[in-house]
């Protein structure tokens, strides 16, 4: 395959980023929202919108160190102005991951932090440089716009006069830092040349690269070709993961007391389904959870009293009749004798509204305890409170019918004392901050421990007759006392075993304290009720899955076809307005795909492929052609982009082998929505036809 003309064809598309200006404009994650009724709602949007700005500002912290002690340690190097110090051009490689789109903010962050310690800070998009005069003209606004002065006309639009302009006007050992925000989507050969122009001109104007990417499968050296990468002095940098973070910001969505609005279990685990498997991104987190809080307050009259908790007594005291009825149609209070008159009914709502916010207060204490238990006894296990425990409390009837009882309860009879002794010192070490019940009732079933666990001199047969060993084990508990060689056992030894197992055992006393500690344990948690099964946890709680799973989840197959049948719209290129012999070879294919019928011949596709491929373009000229036509893809490179997009369509589902005809491909799916308007078959016709396909 040529990779040259594969690389040609598809450098110039890139995904859309906002544009560097930062001056003009800011991008946000704030919501507008149009709920001008509803106080409650915008009070927890402005909360939510800030919990986000330190969430974002945490996940940036550490890497905004790194690349601002990066800078001030180069620019010490330029002070010095020695010929030593400009030899190589400082570059550091940031792997943003998940993060990638969270770039704007990233970049206004860091300019934040390097603003006083460099002269200029230029933010570059693949949008705005495809070629050396864009770039240079971005230099060119960038200094004009640091003096403060008019547009002037350079001489020429060259690199080098533009540096000497920088040196002249600007302090030489100030560096401009030039932020590339997706780095992996620029042109490789336009890069090469801006680097080694950039090289060639740094004395006149030093510069720091930061370059933004993706990820870190491939390394600079392995992109671009080395007389670019010879004068680089590259440093590799990566920012946190999100996967802390994002927990931190459903913490704070389902724990906070300064508001009552909760995320029910369903919701929560879509939340995170969506997080492991779909987007990685906060950004993409935090819009979800804005559209839960949404769908929680649209047309919702009680959601009016998901309000702050010192705010309920006078927000229950401006209810309205109409919004009092809405409460008396919950669910969960069907079957409870809700007062008529609204004074009495005001004044029963203010009270049980508290209590239910209080016992939120109490379920929580309770259960942080239970979760610091879990992490004691699995300590090699990394958990987390909303996933492992919150979320299967909430799921469940009793906490003690769940699987994760039963494995500490198993954890726990394995115990010795040592280690039960350690337990109970480390949850006394971290509990001490939070009142539990349940911790107060088995610290006191702890009280005096080895006085109650004293056993008498008794010998441990069960020890004696199981020795190490799967198979030993395994032959005991089947009541094989024998040696693991005998072929038979005797009726005498079956006889003996089977009056053994009749008398009634020896129960010992550490045992016995370990099933009262257990039965206390089991005892006080099944005492912490569910809130879902509380009168009016429809108020606090947003549980309804139905309608924020259609708009939160993606449409794969809508997503899929509509992505390759329009690939300008997803690398958002001005310059693809309509499929051309540039565009992806996978769009191209599927252009070719949708034209076929159920059985279709490859060696026809391929010819279509290549005709449209090798096709010239209008605007060219006769000796533009001619160069063209001696550097074009051989019939090698052709077969090989378009077996390579055939396997493509088979992965995606489009396509399959045909199970007898070796050159021949199935179609496996049409646009059945392009067959709805009136000029079409109706769909009783479509399904008619569609019936012969065998799939």
């Amino acid at each position: 395959m040529n990779d040259e003309s594969y690389t040609a064809a598809s450098s110039a598309h890139s995904y859309k980023v906002i544009k560097p200006n930062r001056r003009k404009s800011k991008t946000t994650n704030k919501i507008d929202c149009d709920l001008s009724y509803d106080d409650s709602y915008h009070h927890y949007i402005s909360k939510l919108n800030k919990t986000y700005s330190n969430i974002e500002k945490e996940v940036f912290d550490q890497l905004l160190g790194e690349l601002k002690e990066f800078v001030i340690r180069h620019k010490s190097v330029y002070d010095i102005a020695k010929s030593s110090s400009f030899r190589y051009t400082p570059c550091a490689v940031v792997s943003m991951s998940a993060n990638i789109n969270n770039l704007s903010s990233f970049s206004d962050l860091l300019i934040d932090q390097i603003e006083e310690i460099t002269s200029l800070q230029l933010v570059v998009t693949s949008d705005d440089v495809r070629s050396i005069p864009d770039f240079v003209k971005l230099v060119q606004d960038c200094i004009l716009d640091y003096l403060g002065i008019d547009r002037v006309e350079f001489p020429y639009s060259f690199y080098s006069v533009t540096a000497k302009f920088f040196n002249e006007k600007i302090h030489p050992k100030l560096p401009m830092v030039v932020i590339f925000k997706d780095f992996d989507c620029i042109s490789q050969t336009l890069l090469s040349d801006l680097f080694m122009l950039m090289h060639e001109n740094l004395e006149k104007m030093p510069v720091i690269l930061i370059c933004c990417q993706s990820s870190d499968i491939v390394a600079l050296n392995m992109r671009l070709p080395s007389k670019a990468t010879n004068n680089l002095k590259v440093e590799n940098f990566s920012c946190r993961p999100t996967k802390d973070f994002f927990y931190l910001l459903l913490d704070d969505i389902s724990f906070s007391t300064e508001t009552s609005f909760k995320l029910g279990p369903k919701v929560l685990k879509h939340l995170i389904n969506v997080y492991k498997l779909w987007d990685t991104s906060l950004s993409g987190a935090f819009r979800r959870v804005k559209l839960c809080v949404f769908e929680h307050f649209y047309n919702k009259k009680y959601a009016k009293l998901c309000c702050a908790p010192d705010e309920i007594d006078s927000t229950v005291s401006t209810l309205t009749d109409d919004e009092l009825n809405s409460i008396r149609d919950l669910d969960s209070i069907q079957r409870r004798n809700f007062p008529k008159e609204s004074k009495i009914a005001k004044s029963q709502l203010k009270k049980e509204l508290r209590n239910f916010l209080d016992h939120l207060e109490d379920i929580y204490s309770e259960l942080k305890f239970y979760h610091l238990l879990k992490e004691s006894l699995f300590y090699w296990k990394k958990l987390t409170f909303i996933e492992d425990t919150w979320i299967p409390f909430l799921d469940s009837e009793k906490l003690s019918d769940g699987n994760d009882f039963h494995a500490i309860c198993d954890r726990f009879c394995g115990l010795d004392s040592e280690a039960i002794i350690s337990l109970m010192d480390n949850l006394s070490r971290h509990i001490d901050s939070v009142e539990s019940t349940v911790f107060a009732s088995l610290k006191k079933h702890y009280k005096d421990f080895e006085t109650k666990t004293q056993d008498d001199q008794q010998d441990n047969h069960e020890n004696e007759i199981n020795p190490n060993g799967f198979r030993s084990r395994l032959r005991s508990q089947n009541g094989i006392v024998s040696s693991p060689y005998d072929k038979k056992i005797s009726r005498t030894q079956l006889r003996s075993y089977i009056a053994s197992q009749q008398k009634p055992k020896v129960v010992r006393k550490f045992q016995k304290w370990k099933d009262e500690f257990l039965d206390l344990l089991r005892e006080e948690i099944d005492k912490i009720s569910n809130p879902l099964h509380l009168p009016y946890n429809e108020i606090f709680f947003f549980n309804d899955i139905g309608q924020f799973e259609q708009l939160s989840m993606p449409t794969t197959r809508h997503d899929t076809l509509f992505a390759l049948e329009n690939p300008e719209k997803v690398f958002i290129c001005k310059c693809c307005q309509s499929l051309n012999r540039l565009s992806p070879d996978i769009s191209i294919i599927y252009s070719i795909y949708c034209d076929l019928y159920r059985v279709a011949n490859l060696k026809k596709c391929y010819d279509t492929f290549k005709e449209f491929v090798s096709q010239h373009e209008t605007r060219v000229s006769p000796r533009k052609r001619a160069k063209k036509d001696a550097t074009k893809c051989d019939e090698k490179g052709l077969l090989a982009r378009f077996i390579s997009a055939i396997g493509d369509l088979e992965y995606l589902g489009l396509i399959r082998a045909h199970p007898r005809k070796v050159d021949h491909i199935e179609r496996l799916v049409w646009p059945l929505n392009d067959h709805t308007r009136k000029d079409h078959d109706s769909d009783e016709q479509i399904s008619k036809v569609l019936k012969d396909i065998k799939l």
